[in-house]
């Protein structure tokens, strides 16, 4: 078994002593649980494919020449990746933004956007008449760019709250589902970012 997330600095869902939530304070999940969405970044992508470079190398060292040269090749790929990210967000000051889930913290953390609500806080949520309401408050208030919906869960609830606020409605994809495709991770990477100009590049 590889440890896959190994040295990454984690994220908490939040805890009885308040414990922050990355860069964002306040938001309540199972009490101390790590949010384990490390893979959304492809910043932390790259610490990722190292741990499995190396459990790889360990468990079959007769090979570890031929893991060390497929991980290096897909290392250049991602940093490219983590590149064009920065090149792109650093251009904007104002980035804040509103998501489905906690699926983006380690996104945001790593490129400083600045996660204002989170439309459900578990899977299992029934979002209720005073939650959607508490949404649609900050992202008026915090003046969020875009509402962003999931591939994987419907977009209803994203919608009425962009009607509510006049804030354009997009897709961020955590990658939850997807084509088993070798090519995948790094098309919905690129996907991600044009979907975060979009909504960066008409805010004032």
């Amino acid at each position: 078994i590889v440890t896959a997330s190994r040295g990454i600095e984690p994220i908490y869902f939040g805890n009885e002593e308040g414990r922050e939530v990355g860069e964002h304070k306040g938001r309540r999940h199972r009490h101390g649980a790590m949010n384990p969405h490390t893979w959304v970044s492809p910043k932390q992508a790259i610490r990722m494919v190292e741990n499995i470079r190396d459990g790889l190398a360990e468990s079959d060292p007769e090979n570890a020449e031929a893991y060390k040269e497929n991980a290096d090749a897909y290392i250049s790929r991602l940093e490219r990746v983590v590149n064009d990210y920065r090149e792109m967000l650093d251009g904007f000051e104002s980035k804040r933004i509103v998501t489905g889930h906690h699926s983006f913290e380690y996104l945001a953390r790593d490129f400083d956007i600045e996660i204002v609500a989170v439309i459900l806080e578990t899977e299992e949520q029934c979002l209720s008449p005073g939650d959607l309401k508490k949404v649609i408050e900050k992202t008026k208030e915090s003046d969020a760019a875009a509402i962003f919906a999931e591939p994987a869960f419907p977009a209803r609830t994203a919608r009425i709250i962009g009607e509510e606020t006049g804030k354009p409605v997009l897709t961020l994809d955590p990658l939850g589902t997807g084509r088993m495709d070798s090519e995948e991770y790094i098309r919905v990477m690129r996907k991600n970012l044009e979907e975060l100009e979009r909504a960066f590049v008409q805010t004032p």
